[in-house]
């Protein structure tokens, strides 16, 4: 239910490349391995493999304006 009320609401298009097809999944912003995280749809992002994964890693970070922004300290050269 939680991955398909994110899609839902990001009409189904990744929230940083907008990229639609097959390729959008549901993140969680507080990880759902945490007992504060929620299975409401503001604890969700819409994000294509790609960016889930970057997401994942701590590359892209959630700042306080609602936006995701690179972690610089999380690049490896």
């Amino acid at each position: 239910a939680f991955r398909t009320k994110v899609l839902q609401a990001y009409d189904y298009c990744c929230c940083v490349c907008g990229i639609q097809l097959d390729l959008v999944q549901a993140a969680h912003i507080v990880p759902h391995a945490l007992p504060e995280s929620t299975d409401e749809v503001s604890n969700g992002l819409a994000l294509c493999a790609n960016h889930h994964r970057l997401y994942d890693d701590g590359l892209l970070l959630p700042s306080p304006r609602g936006v995701l922004t690179f972690n610089p300290s999380r690049a490896r050269y």
